[in-house]
C-alpha cells in the first residue's frame, strides 16, 4: 500500500471540520470561517501557546505543533464544554 502525503491546506481543512463536528455534536453553533477571518476572540490559554510571527510588517499568530501536539489535549473535548 502507498502512502502519499497530503497537501497542508488539506490537512487543515480536515482539522477545520473535525473540529466542527465535534463542537456541533457538544451543541455549539459552528460555522467555519473564510481564512484570516477577522473578529473571532481567541481563548487565554491559545493565545498564551500561540507563536508570533511578522513577515514584511504584516503580524501573524499560529499554534506550533510542539503546543498542541499533546496527551492533554489529544480527544480532550470535556475541555471547552457544552454550549
Amino acid at each position: 500500500m502507498t502512502v502519499s502525503k497530503l497537501d497542508p491546506q488539506i490537512t487543515g481543512n480536515i482539522g477545520l471540520y473535525y473540529t466542527c463536528y465535534h463542537l456541533s455534536m457538544l451543541g455549539w453553533n459552528v460555522m467555519p470561517t473564510a481564512r484570516n477571518a477577522r473578529g473571532v476572540d481567541m481563548p487565554d490559554e491559545v493565545r498564551e501557546l500561540a507563536h508570533r510571527g511578522e513577515k514584511e510588517g504584516r503580524v501573524s499568530f499560529w499554534l506550533q505543533p510542539t503546543s498542541y501536539d499533546q496527551d492533554g489535549f489529544r480527544e480532550a473535548w470535556h475541555r471547552i464544554g457544552d454550549a
